[in-house]
């Protein structure tokens, strides 16, 4: 694991050591590294939602059931010269 050297006011590191009594962190580097990961899910459900949100915007809808599964798999048969298998 490679180690990074921060520096934070006395103020700071004040908080985070009541951060880490009260939430039963063993100590500063798991703090960080749990801040770091919920920060970094929360940047990848935004990434989500946006993606999500683009697709929605994209066009028409299109009504997805049974039906439409089987034109698809026929169709990539077709496309690409596969055998169905039953």
């Amino acid at each position: 694991m490679t180690e990074i050297q921060v520096n934070l006011p006395d103020e700071i590191l004040a908080l985070i050591d009541i951060a880490i009594a009260k939430e039963g962190f063993e100590d500063v580097s798991q703090y960080v590294r749990e801040i770091i990961c919920a920060d970094l899910q929360e940047r990848d459900q935004d990434r989500l939602e946006e993606l999500l949100l683009e697709g929605v915007n994209s066009g028409d809808p299109v009504e997805v059931d049974k039906d439409y599964w089987q034109r698809k798999k026929v169709e990539l048969i077709r496309r690409h010269g596969l055998q169905q298998h039953a």
